[in-house]
């Protein structure tokens, strides 16, 4: 910033504030603006995508998947990163009421883990959530391609945007963190045209991952009142809609505008906040489904811990060996599973409604080649 250059020697920084004062306004350091806000709202989605995270890995427990391992590590990004934006929530603020003082290395040093946090996580969140969508509609070759179409577009956008992060924001030539504070602040760059370009680019992505499934659901044979029940369920997704696209409204008219430059660290606290509401989001869709089932399973249904010890112990006519399930279709009827049994076939009608099931969608213990409708699986866990 030119106005940095032009301070006297000896002057207290902590009297300046970082940026100009508009008409209208005056300075308050003492005025917190978005720390609140930030931390209320961040805090909670967090809180919630925790408790998505680990009802998922106890559904999953007797059987994790590599899917497991990246929601579990994009979790850990969530909480790490909420940790560091809380510490530093004194920074989000405009800058007539930020101290000039507060402006050292750290500042872009917090932001550039931020990006580095946020991209591992929305990238294995996101590619958990196709690999879920792999594992419902696996027999549906049309899918398969648009999921792995998904997953490789997802990745090579964020592993770029690590790229592009390190390079922009990281010193360069033996300069400091501190020196490269002063050279950058309020100035736009190759890396703030190129966020705006990767989040036209993330808001199409997540838009395709919350409209893929629609159509898939809304064909299947089941009454509309439950094609409802299950599109709520994967719409969950819509929240990182949202917050991506009013994340690069908000870059857009940074740059429009021209406000950047005479306001940077408001502007840098709304995307860093709304960067967090996204990744929570999109941590809580590939977990979606495992909490509907752990709800319906063990919560909604109050004698469901008590009749799984029954099965277990052999009483109610049902041996400890012998698993058994029905299919909401009325042309499907009981079929009896034994554990000790050869691997079975189910098939009836169209191949394209089947899906193949694995043990821990079933009973987590029991390990069989099922092949049942999509209709049938989705009405049983969710």
């Amino acid at each position: 910033m030119e106005a940095f250059s032009n301070i006297a020697p000896g002057t207290d920084l902590c009297q300046l504030p970082s940026g100009p004062v508009p008409p209208g306004e005056s300075i308050d350091f003492t005025k917190t603006d978005l720390q609140s806000v930030a931390n209320g709202v961040t805090i909670t989605l967090t809180i919630f995508a925790g408790i998505f995270v680990l009802t998922r890995l106890f559904d999953n427990f007797r059987k994790p998947q590599w899917s497991d391992v990246m929601v579990f590590i994009a979790l850990v990004a969530n909480i790490t990163t909420q940790v560091s934006l809380s510490m530093h929530a004194r920074l989000l603020r405009h800058t007539w009421n930020l101290p000039l003082c507060w402006l050292t290395g750290d500042y872009p040093k917090w932001f550039y883990i931020w990006s580095i946090l946020s991209a591992f996580s929305l990238s294995f969140s996101k590619i958990a959530t196709l690999l879920l969508f792999l594992q419902i509609f696996t027999v549906s070759k049309a899918m398969r391609i648009a999921i792995r179409i998904g997953i490789w577009t997802t990745a090579v956008l964020y592993l770029s945007n690590i790229g592009v992060s390190t390079y922009f924001i990281v010193p360069h030539n033996g300069r400091s963190w501190d020196e490269s504070v002063m050279d950058s602040a309020g100035k736009l760059n190759i890396s703030t045209y190129w966020g705006i370009a990767l989040s036209s680019a993330v808001t199409l992505i997540d838009l395709y991952i919350a409209i893929l499934p629609i159509p898939k659901l809304w064909r299947l044979n089941m009454s509309t009142r439950k094609k409802i029940q299950i599109t709520a369920v994967f719409f969950v997704g819509v929240i990182a809609v949202v917050a991506s696209v009013t994340n690069l409204i908000i870059k857009i008219l940074s740059v429009l505008r021209d406000t950047y430059t005479n306001d940077y660290t408001y502007f840098s606290a709304v995307i860093a906040t709304l960067s967090l509401v996204e990744m929570d989001a999109s941590l809580i869709i590939p977990c979606s489904v495992a909490f509907s089932h752990v709800m319906k399973s063990y919560v909604l249904q109050s004698g469901a811990w008590w009749e799984k010890v029954l099965s277990v112990v052999g009483i109610n006519g049902q041996s400890k060996d012998t698993r058994q399930t029905r299919y909401c279709s009325p042309s499907w009827h009981p079929v009896v599973l034994d554990q000790s049994s050869k691997k079975r076939n189910i098939y009836r009608g169209n191949k394209d409604e089947f899906i193949e099931l694995s043990d821990e969608l079933l009973w987590g213990n029991v390990k069989l080649d099922v092949r049942v409708p999509e209709a049938a699986f989705l009405a049983d866990n969710i």
